[in-house]
């Protein structure tokens, strides 16, 4: 076999190979929307049970995947059933999607929380709180709005 068999062969390889990457991890992502959308329209329906059936078969490949934003919108599901179930289980594992969502990257994290509509504010900034008052620094950035408390007045 010559030299440029070896490099079509190379090549093609590597193309099916990325091929099949791409596409897998598109049907898990296609996967885990249709999942997120099942949960949403379970909770609309009050079927609390079933939306907690989802969230906990679906959780740990949630957890385990590179998509910041998809574990915010597994933890602000998570606190809308807390709010619903009066869980505190519910919580820990809305803690435990945010504070992964903020270990993986937290701009994105931080940068989708600021584009959440506004009925999911309330739960994303409980959680942010909960992570806040565990030691972990959320990211925020005050450097459009900066509060002249924070201001450091010892050049002055």
């Amino acid at each position: 076999m010559n030299a440029l068999h070896r490099i079509i062969l190379f090549v093609a390889g590597t193309a099916l190979a990325t091929s099949m990457l791409t596409g897998c991890s598109h049907t898990a992502t296609t996967d885990s929307i249709d999942t997120l959308d099942n949960i949403t329209e379970s909770i609309e329906r009050a079927d609390y049970a079933s939306a907690v059936s989802l969230l906990d078969q679906s959780r740990d490949k949630v957890l385990t995947s590179d998509d910041a934003r998809l574990m915010v919108r597994y933890s602000i599901l998570y606190m809308k059933l807390a709010d619903a179930c009066d869980s505190v289980d519910m919580v820990g594992c809305a803690y435990q999607c945010m504070y992964k969502a903020y270990v993986t990257d937290s701009t994105t994290t931080a940068d989708f929380i600021n584009t959440l509509p506004p009925e999911d504010l309330s739960q994303a900034a409980a959680v942010k709180t909960l992570l806040g008052a565990s030691g972990m620094k959320v990211f925020h950035d005050d450097s459009e709005y900066p509060d002249s408390l924070f201001i450091d007045n010892t050049d002055l």
